[in-house]
């Protein structure tokens, strides 16, 4: 469109100015009325040339300007393209960060949780020790209350041999009967034995054994008396093999 309006401001110049042109030459030529068209083609060409170098001039000025306005049109959309390229980076770069704090919050927690795991590893492993410890413990006291109860029989029927030696030898008072020196010898263990036991269980209670389940030792007992295994009194009653097997051994031991 903007060429097609310069051609036409361009021919209606060439007519305006030929509209001058012709008359003034005929009025300074009245004498002679055979004007050769080569004149006018002259006079025509040589404004055409003029006009075309206007022409030209005002072309390349529209085209400059054209151009000017395009750069700013262009620079002003590359700006703008710039800017929300910076802006969508910029955003880009926060959820980078973002996800960068995240994951080293998630590393630090994980770090943690490794530190937790390993000293819960160590106190399991050095609560293990301790309750081997105190196992090995309560087996060397059992070994210890087995080897009293050992010596306290022998030492009671070595002393009652001795009385009932010395009773016949002075002949002094009657020898006590069979039933009642049964008794006496009974009765001896019965109380060294308890006095044992309870030695016992607070040396165990020190080693850190729980023995406020005596009240199972009567059912252990019975249960071990109709035939029960150790391991099955234990599933029945909810304790542990080795608290069984303790409490059997211990009252088989004062009762053998």
């Amino acid at each position: 469109m903007l060429l097609v309006g310069i051609i036409l401001i361009i021919l209606g110049i060439i007519i305006f100015i030929a509209s001058f042109l012709i008359p003034e030459m005929m009025s300074n030529h009245e004498a002679d009325i055979k004007v050769s068209q080569e004149d006018v083609e002259k006079a025509v060409s040589n404004e055409m040339k003029n006009m075309k170098g206007k022409i030209e001039g005002t072309v390349n000025e529209a085209v400059e300007y054209a151009m000017e306005k395009t750069e700013r049109s262009l620079s002003k959309l590359s700006n703008e393209k710039i800017m929300a390229v910076n802006e969508y980076s910029d955003t880009v770069l926060k959820e980078i960060n973002k996800s960068h704090e995240e994951v080293m919050f998630l590393y630090d927690m994980l770090n943690s949780k490794q530190a937790n795991l390993q000293n819960t590893a160590m106190e399991i492993e050095r609560r293990a020790k301790e309750a081997e410890e105190t196992a090995k413990s309560a087996k060397e006291t059992v070994e210890v209350v087995e080897e009293t109860l050992s010596s306290v029989k022998e030492e009671a029927i070595k002393n009652s041999i001795e009385a009932e030696t010395k009773g016949f030898l002075v002949g002094i008072g009657e020898p006590i009967e069979d039933s009642e020196k049964e008794r006496v010898l009974e009765q001896q263990i019965m109380e060294i034995s308890a006095d044992v036991e309870e030695e016992t269980i607070e040396t165990m209670e020190e080693n850190g054994e729980d023995l406020e389940n005596r009240n199972y030792n009567d059912t252990i007992l019975k249960l071990h008396q109709e035939g029960k295994s150790q391991l099955q009194i234990a599933k029945e009653l909810g304790l542990g093999i080795g608290e069984v097997k303790l409490v059997i051994n211990l009252f088989e031991g004062v009762g053998g």
